[in-house]
């Protein structure tokens, strides 16, 4: 009888510890022992901390314990300065993807509170250069779209959450 009650002891406590050590999946891009938290699957800790899955996120510091280490990514490179989820595109080295699907590298991009979409680009003080945006975007000069028609051809953006397709019109589905 005791080597029983010690056994059902032994296996109480062992999954008392398995459910304290589990951590949470994020839900706004931020990992790591700091926040208790692991990236979505697929995506990396970055040392920084914070999910995504570029050779930013994935190659060196990152947190194996809090998100996976390789980059499992079937997004291309941005080639005209657009990313997000509606383009399936990240933003190249250095330069973050902000709310607007624009990259850059100002806070305006980069900033987690100004929506900066960390999937998408690098965020926070990841950031690589200093005063332009990536290529051809120049979204800090455009408006916010109030139509749903965005882009180049009406100088608008969309508004957070939404990201203008290659059709010209704002939309936040893939």
């Amino acid at each position: 009888m005791c080597k029983i009650n010690f056994s059902i002891l032994i296996l109480a406590l062992l999954c008392l510890v398995n459910i304290s050590s589990t951590k949470h999946v994020s839900t706004d891009g931020s990992c790591g022992p700091d926040k208790d938290t692991v990236c979505p699957d697929g995506f990396c800790c970055s040392r920084y901390g914070y999910c995504g899955n570029t050779p930013d996120f994935c190659n060196q510091g990152c947190q194996q314990d809090f998100g996976t280490c390789s980059p499992n990514s079937t997004q291309n490179v941005s080639a005209d300065g657009t990313c997000g989820p509606d383009k399936n595109t990240v933003c190249p080295n250095g330069y973050c993807c902000s709310k607007y699907c624009y990259c850059g590298n100002t806070p305006a991009f980069c900033d987690i509170d100004q929506g900066c979409q960390p999937g998408y680009g690098t965020c926070g003080q990841n950031s690589t250069a200093q005063n332009s945006t990536a290529q051809n975007s120049s979204a800090q000069n455009q408006t916010v779209s109030i139509n749903g028609s965005c882009g180049p051809a009406t100088n608008t953006v969309c508004a957070a959450g939404y990201c203008c397709s290659k059709y010209g019109y704002c939309g936040n589905t893939t």
